[in-house]
This record gives structure tokens, sequence and C-alpha cells, in this order.
């Protein structure tokens, strides 16, 4: 990515990406809709992510926050594809059959998301210090040309990342900070004088490190 934002020419992804490989053809079965309704329910894939899956007579829907409602079509009984978009889902059951969880194939990730029931399963929001949150602010470079820029707004902490857009982190302790948009967490590290000298970005089972540039 850092090379790509540098000189345009260079490509974002290496030929070998999974996400440039062509689609694998799939061939749709018939799957009963009561089959189909063990599935169907919510799937939270970040605090204010989730995927709702429904059933319209005969067709199997799913809708991402903040998108239209998708048909998705059975490759086997646990197993379906989206037609508008190179993207799968495979539902998993426990050994009694119950639904727990989805996962989101696409773009070469495989994204997890636990079936919930109820209200959504969001981290405890605690307040911290407008003026602790200054010591935060600043740009942090993981390596050139990708930097994660924090801004304050009053007691409001935003993270905006090389080439997106910037959105708000809420804390969860005085160093600690989620996003409610993406499961994706942050970590200041402070010293002494209470200015951060690094985050750590909390993603994917990854933890990557950037380190004040300002």
């Amino acid at each position: 990515m850092g090379r790509h934002l540098l000189d345009p020419k260079s490509p974002l992804l290496a030929a070998t990406s999974p996400a440039l490989a062509q689609p694998k053809a799939r061939t749709e079965i018939s799957l009963s809709p009561a089959t189909f309704d063990r599935y169907v329910g919510r799937y939270q894939f970040a605090p204010a992510i989730f995927l709702t899956v429904t059933r319209d007579g005969n067709r199997f829907m799913s809708q991402l926050t903040g998108q239209a409602a998708y048909e998705v079509f059975a490759e086997t009984e646990k197993d379906f594809f989206y037609k508008v978009v190179d993207a799968q889902l495979t539902f998993e059951v426990d050994p009694q059959g119950k639904t727990v969880a989805v996962i989101l194939h696409q773009n070469g990730l495989n994204q997890r998301a636990p079936k919930i029931e109820g209200e959504p399963i969001l981290p405890k929001e605690v307040a911290v210090d407008p003026k602790v949150l200054a010591g935060y602010v600043g740009r942090y470079d993981f390596v050139p040309g990708v930097s994660l820029t924090i801004t304050q707004q009053d007691s409001r902490l935003f993270a905006q990342l090389t080439g997106q857009p910037s959105a708000e982190v809420f804390a969860s302790g005085p160093r600690d900070f989620f996003y409610k948009i993406v499961n994706a967490q942050l970590t200041f590290e402070v010293g002494t004088d209470g200015q951060a000298k690094a985050v750590v970005l909390h993603q994917l089972g990854r933890d990557q490190r950037a380190t004040r540039a300002n």
C-alpha cells in the first residue's frame, strides 16, 4: 500500500493476490426454505456493522449495514454465494445444529461474525479527560506514505488512515479505543509526560505498531 501511494504506477495488489483471481464458477443447488430458516438472524462483524439474513418466500436475502439487501444462492447446505459481487457466505453450526456464526469470504479475506440474539454486543464506553486525549493528537507512521492521523474535537477523538475518511474512535480505557464501523482497536503507548509515543492497530488478528511522527 505504501509503495502504491508513493507511486501510483506501482500495483496496489500483488499479481498473486487472491483479490485479483477470476471468480470461481459456482453451481446453485435447491435448498428447502426450512433449512435456510435456521440461518435467519443478525450477525455482528463490528460494534455497528451487522449482516441481517432473512427469507422472502423461496428467496434467501442478506443485508450488510448501510447497503441494500441482496439475494444469496446455495452452493451447499452451509455455503452460499452472491451473484452481484464475488463474495460468499459460510454458516457455522454447533454439534446440535444451531447456527453460531457466518464467515464472509471476499477479496481474499475471511471475516467471521458471531450470530447475536437480542441487543448488539457493544464494548463498554468510558469517558476520558479531553486533556488526556490531547496527548494522543498527531501523526503516526506505519511505513513511509502510510500514516494514522489522530485529531480531537472537544471530548471526541478521530482517526484517519492515509487514503481513507476520518472515523470516530471510542474509549474503552484511558489508552484503549475502538471503532464502531469496523472490527478494529487502537492502543496508545504513552510516556511519562502524557504524550503518546506510538499507537498499535489491532485488526484481523494482527497488531501493527506506528511511531509518532509529530
